[in-house]
């Protein structure tokens, strides 16, 4: 609720300083440590005794790109709700440091967000270039793989028949491909005679 009222207290006076002014918008969004300087600005004002900023601070502001005429605007509508006696100090401190912390948390889920979609793209870019789509296997290759393993899992010592492997090579079909398939056999069968235990 606390977040909800510092935002809410930010835009209602982003609004009424910019008039819906969206160039005034999109130039404080660009800037990173826009919530920080106006920060700055408002506690300035508001621990004023004339409702005045620092000009130290609204150097600062001005310096990174801010309006000063929108950091005015923040800053003596901020002192006006505190001279009036609508909000105190003590809760518009609150409110701008949850801003400020607010926004560097924000900041850091857009980094980690451009790192993640950096890396995803990288891989997917390294998997088309290694990926090559295996091409199906004829009937008489897909029958010599299956001579191949049937033979290798019949066997007591789960090895292949040297000319079944040969025959099953010589159709084109891969090694690996042959060596993979025995091995998921004897790994179902393994499995079945635990569940059986």
């Amino acid at each position: 609720m606390k977040v909800l009222y510092s935002l809410f207290l930010l835009l209602s006076i982003g609004q009424e300083a910019t008039h819906a002014n969206d160039d005034v918008v999109r130039k404080l969004r660009s800037i990173p440590e826009a919530p920080q300087l106006i920060s700055d600005a408002i506690l300035s004002s508001v621990h004023s005794t004339n409702g005045e900023i620092d000009s130290e601070v609204m150097e600062k502001a001005t310096n990174a790109g801010l309006p000063e005429d929108a950091v005015r605007k923040y800053a003596s509508d901020a002192y006006k709700k505190v001279s009036e006696g609508n909000v105190t100090v003590a809760k518009i401190e609150e409110d701008m440091k949850t801003l400020v912390a607010t926004a560097q948390n924000a900041t850091k889920v857009e980094e980690e967000k451009k790192t993640n979609n950096v890396t995803e793209r990288t891989n997917k870019t390294e998997t088309r270039k290694t990926y090559s789509p295996r091409k199906p296997l004829s009937y008489e290759a897909q029958r010599k793989l299956s001579i191949a393993v049937m033979n290798g899992f019949r066997s007591p010592t789960e090895e292949i028949n040297p000319k079944a492997l040969q025959d099953a090579l010589d159709e084109g079909v891969a090694l690996e491909t042959i060596m993979n398939s025995l091995e998921t056999m004897n790994e179902n069968r393994r499995r079945i005679r635990r569940r059986n235990l």
